[in-house]
């Protein structure tokens, strides 16, 4: 019995041993790619001229994928770096509000889609043989496709009025995740991102009535991603 633990510890040492004799040093520039599931929050208020409307939320779900590079310094272990990125996400959001006024009635309808993403982040965290765990915050940029529809529709009166307008947004973000070293080279992540971005607004014209609707997006990002150090 004590031969076979013995052989057995020794093992155990030689894995570790190896383990991080093949680890990546995680030093240097490197390129990366991620790719998962994100989930956007919209909370938009319609308002009627001076008058609040309604607030309503929705939530909506789609991917996120996104080139990144940056540079990471390892110190005895301690990981500091930074991070850029340019992506893609597909999420678009709908919210409608109808109200009725005598015989009338007042429908406010937006659409809101996600487009580009870009970020800029700091990053540190601490090296256990091949896994690594960190943290990032930072600032990111989110470009968005706005559509507000106004209708007004009562017996004998009909009218209606459309804009679109295409706004960068920009706000924080913060995650963390854990990453593992496959080869000298080469890494495997998991990462999760919370970002939350300035509001987006809209304005229509009916019935000689100013009609806006104002929209800010928060969105949860749980991504895979690979990373490759030159």
């Amino acid at each position: 019995m004590k031969k076979v633990l013995t052989m057995v510890f020794v093992a155990g040492c030689s894995v570790a041993t190896a383990a991080n004799a093949d680890a990546v040093k995680t030093n240097g520039f490197y390129v990366g790619f991620d790719s998962g599931y994100s989930q956007s929050h919209f909370r938009t208020t319609f308002k009627d001229g001076a008058a609040v409307i309604k607030t309503r939320s929705q939530h909506v779900k789609g991917l996120d994928n996104s080139l990144r590079f940056g540079y990471m310094a390892n110190y005895n272990n301690y990981l500091v770096g930074g991070e850029t990125s340019l992506g893609y996400a597909s999420n678009e959001a709908n919210i409608t509000k109808t109200i009725t006024v005598g015989t009338g009635q007042y429908t406010n309808h937006q659409n809101m889609e996600r487009g580009w993403t870009s970020d800029l982040i700091a990053k540190f965290g601490m090296k256990f043989g091949k896994l690594s765990i960190y943290g990032s915050g930072g600032i990111a940029f989110a470009q968005f496709e706005s559509e507000l529809t106004a209708t007004f529709v009562a017996p004998g009166n009909s009218t209606g009025d459309k804009r679109s307008h295409s706004e960068t947004l920009h706000g924080l973000t913060f995650g963390g995740g854990f990453m593992f070293d496959v080869t000298e080279r080469v890494a495997m992540k998991a990462e999760y991102r919370h970002t939350m971005l300035n509001k987006i607004g809209s304005r229509a014209n009916v019935n000689n009535i100013s009609v806006s609707a104002k929209s800010k997006p928060s969105t949860d990002a749980f991504v895979l991603g690979i990373a490759y150090y030159l």
